[in-house]
């Protein structure tokens, strides 16, 4: 370094032309020794790391992937933790006290009840072992140490949660939480900028996960939670309840009508539970007086205080309102809240709920459009006045409209006549709205949802080649697995059908990963290095998904919004060829085609009973994982099935090769036997 600063005050000062070129030689090898200390600098600092969480917080660290940003420093803490608290505090609410004295005198609900039973060791131990993260509440305690100590505490932690579920009251201690500030925004102004972050008692969510279980049971039995709701519930996710929504829309654009959606904004609607309105409706869906006293207890006499990134911590302030935020049973109990919201839907309307994301739609023809948009105007004042019984403030204008049908319906239709009327106010159509982290635009082409994954994954991969020098090959390829790939993979079932220009958009996103891995130039071909990686392209990750959902739907029936669409193909007529498992539905457009259903019987139908019959998920994943690769490997040679005994033991060969060496998706791979779907797949012919 030294020298190079040496020779350059000499090129400064001398202007000769041999200066120059002996300052540019010292440079670069003074440029080429600091990028090799800091390649073994961080390749000596990650590779001693055996504990995942601390392998991300020290990529945070070094500054290869983002930090949690948490500007709260700038504000006082105290400030921070009266604005988070306010949200959760009314003096107006009504008496918790007094509305169990009410119940005492009530006559005993006929049927059965959900009645809080004491737990076991079994149980217990399985709760604790469900924890994995390492935060930790007020009382300091994090889950490792329990974990460790757990032969010898399980007697008392059984005595202590048994004790809580008799006397139907939840410790005092618990009922207290930490509140991180992180920022929602990069330069935040206001506390309303800062999105809350509450670390609770690990011992506290294990008794939660106790009593969740036994609600779950009881609402899975009695058949109490709306069918379409999709938040916090097994088997149902974010993607299930987009395509189910993207069904309803293509099978009305192939009835030849249009579809009107609706998506409602509650502001805060978590923190904004009336504790006695939740209560009523428990013992309305048949929860006893004695689990209502518990209830009650955990959600009574709450109180948070906020801490700063120096440990220093505001005083603690009381919460009326309001589910626990970062709680186990809190959504459980949000959803039993919400979930009467759907006996103010009349019975032509649809309607979808993720939490408290409700949207509702209606499907009609372009000729009724006026009358569709003052039916929807009703539905919203019907959920308007049902969020004001319930003490929630419904955001008018955060709640978004769109039209969506084919081009030529969409095209037709104008603006003026769309004004959905809400009370004093209203909302015009929009062309694209954001629903579930989806942009879905209005003729369903997903055009700005790609240009808006494709942004996301630039600014990702932004950031990861300032580092592409610094890091080993190994750390490359995990860090875009770990975050270029949940970018490109999230809800990618919506949009099954997508064209081939779009396609083609997210396979170039795929390759800049690629690129970014093997440190490749802008014009080098990455055909060889994506298969050396054994990463499968986009439209073969979707199949995967496509093939691992329908599995999954099919053999559990959730959810049912789903698993209904699929008709078993059950016809006992002699045939000369097999009997596809699943029947297509008839459908006359092409939109229809593109469908979640539909594709999906169409996979389905084109996997080898081997496949399709395989035992568990894990296996069947295995199987379709080694099938797409195989397929994406052998398309590049001309082989046809009818080809010699020679080249078929050639395919083979180079079968078993790829489940070998290939990890698609990051699983790992044994190679099963025999190749049993290599005569079975119709997507065997290539011509190249």
């Amino acid at each position: 370094m030294s020298e190079r600063e040496r020779l350059y005050r000499v090129y400064r000062r001398t202007k000769s032309r041999a200066s120059p070129l002996e300052y540019r030689a010292i440079r670069d090898k003074a440029h080429a020794a600091i990028e090799g200390a800091r390649q073994l600098f961080y390749q000596q600092r990650l590779s001693t790391i055996s504990d995942p969480a601390h392998f991300w917080k020290d990529l945070r660290s070094l500054g290869i992937i983002e930090a949690d940003n948490s500007t709260a420093d700038a504000f006082s803490i105290e400030d921070l933790n009266s604005h988070f608290a306010g949200v959760s505090y009314d003096a107006s609410e009504p008496s918790v006290d007094d509305f169990l004295a009410s119940l005492i005198d009530e006559p005993t609900v006929s049927g059965t009840q959900l009645q809080l039973r004491l737990v076991t060791a079994d149980e217990v131990r399985r709760a604790v072992n469900h924890f994995t993260t390492g935060a930790r509440g007020v009382d300091g305690i994090p889950a490792s140490l329990v974990k460790a100590a757990l032969p010898s505490l399980l007697p008392h932690l059984l005595l202590l949660f048994n004790t809580s579920l008799s006397s139907c009251s939840f410790p005092c201690q618990w009922r207290r939480s930490i509140i991180i500030a992180l920022n929602k925004v990069k330069n935040p102004s206001s506390p309303s900028d800062f999105r809350p972050i509450a670390l609770l008692c690990m011992l506290s969510e294990v008794l939660e996960k106790l009593v969740a279980l036994q609600i779950t049971a009881f609402l899975a039995e009695r058949n109490i939670l709306d069918t379409f709701q999709a938040g916090f519930r097994r088997g149902h996710s974010t993607e299930m309840a987009l395509l189910r929504l993207n069904d309803d829309i293509r099978i009305a654009i192939d009835r030849r009508e249009m579809t009107m959606l609706l998506l409602f904004d509650f502001s805060k609607a978590f923190d904004s539970v009336c504790h006695v309105a939740l209560l009523t409706k428990l013992r309305k869906y048949g929860f006893s007086l004695a689990t209502l006293q518990w209830i009650a207890s955990y959600l009574s006499s709450r109180s948070q205080a906020t801490t700063d990134g120096t440990g220093k911590q505001s005083s603690f302030l009381t919460l009326n309102k309001g589910v626990p935020q970062g709680s186990v049973l809190g959504p459980l109990l949000f959803l039993l809240f919400i979930n009467d919201v759907l006996e103010v839907l009349p019975l032509d309307v649809h309607h979808l709920i993720y939490a408290d994301d409700l949207q509702v739609y209606l499907s009609f023809i372009p000729e009724d459009l006026e009358v569709a948009a003052e039916r929807m105007g009703n539905v919203a004042d019907w959920v308007s006045a049902w969020a004001k019984s319930n003490r929630l403030l419904l955001n008018v204008s955060k709640t978004k409209s769109i039209i969506c049908g084919s081009q030529a319906f969409v095209n037709r239709i104008s603006s003026v006549d769309c004004f959905i009327g809400i009370g004093r106010t209203g909302i015009w159509p929009e062309t694209h709205v954001r629903n579930l982290e989806v942009v879905l635009d209005s003729r369903l082409t997903w055009r700005n949802h790609i240009l808006s994954v494709v942004q996301r994954v630039h600014a990702v991969m932004y950031r990861l080649r300032l580092f592409r020098r610094s890091t080993t090959f190994e750390l490359r390829r995990h860090l875009v697995q770990a975050f270029v790939f949940p970018i490109i993979d999230y809800c990618c079932l919506v949009y099954v059908g997508l064209s081939g220009e779009l396609s083609t958009i997210l396979d170039r996103l795929l390759n800049y990963g690629v690129r970014f891995v093997f440190r490749l130039r802008l014009d080098e071909h990455v055909t060889a290095h994506r298969e050396r990686l054994g990463w499968l392209r986009c439209e073969e990750r979707r199949k995967y998904f496509l093939g691992c959902l329908t599995y999954k739907v099919l053999n559990s029936g959730v959810p049912s919004y789903l698993s209904s669409r699929f008709i078993a193909n059950n016809s006992t007529r002699p045939m000369r060829s097999e009997v596809l498992p699943l029947v297509i539905p008839r459908r006359n457009t092409v939109t229809m085609d593109k469908s979640f259903h539909v594709s999906a019987a169409y996979f389905w139908n084109s996997l080898p009973p081997d496949i399709r019959n395989e035992s568990c998920l894990s296996s069947f994943t295995h199987t379709i994982i080694a099938m797409l690769t195989c397929i994406t490997l052998l398309s590049h040679f001309s082989i046809y099935c009818d080809c010699e005994p020679s080249r078929s033991a050639h395919v083979q060969l180079l079968c078993l090769y790829s489940f070998s060496v290939i990890n698609p998706l990051g699983f790992s791979l044994a190679p099963p036997a025999p190749m049993h779907f290599l005569t079975h797949v119709p997507e065997w012919k290539f011509c190249r």
